[in-house]
């Protein structure tokens, strides 16, 4: 028979908590939560370097949109004031 010691056996996960991201607000909650969960030790290094990277992509790209609209609303204007 081959026991396991209880310490060595994996202890099951429990799923993370979801936290919506909705804009770069969120974002940045969300960074900060890593960050401390990070220096607690609650949450593998790694598996935050990952959803950081995730994350800014995230931010990157809400504030791409963002700029595009914005531009896009100064086109209108500009158009709008020639006719």
């Amino acid at each position: 028979m081959n026991a396991t010691p209880e310490s060595a056996e994996e202890k099951p996960r429990r799923p993370p908590r979801s936290m919506p991201l909705r804009d770069c607000r969120d974002a940045r909650r969300l960074l900060a939560k890593l960050v401390n969960e990070v220096r607690a030790g609650a949450i593998d290094p790694r598996r935050a370097s990952c959803i950081g990277y995730l994350v800014n992509t995230f931010i990157s790209a809400a504030s791409a949109a963002d700029f595009e609209a914005r531009i896009a609303v100064l086109e209108d204007r500009h158009a709008n004031s020639r006719n």
